[in-house]
């Protein structure tokens, strides 16, 4: 699904430490540029990079609500 997004797309995976490993395997089989912040942020940033975001794909509830607020 990655690689169908626009190519000037900037693209960001979010997740905790735990999330790291999921993280790095889906920035591996991808053909572009990634930026893997999954455990690189806390929450305040988290919040800023979200309301940065035009679009998202989550399957985080928690990210959904904090990107909708």
């Amino acid at each position: 699904m990655i690689n169908q997004l626009p190519a000037d797309a900037r693209i960001i995976l979010f997740g905790t430490a735990t999330d790291r490993a999921i993280t790095d395997e889906i920035s591996a089989r991808v053909s572009r540029s990634v930026e893997n912040l999954a455990g690189r942020t806390k929450l305040p940033e988290y919040c800023d990079l979200l309301t940065k975001c035009t679009l998202l794909i989550t399957n985080d509830t928690g990210g959904m609500h904090l990107a909708n607020a």
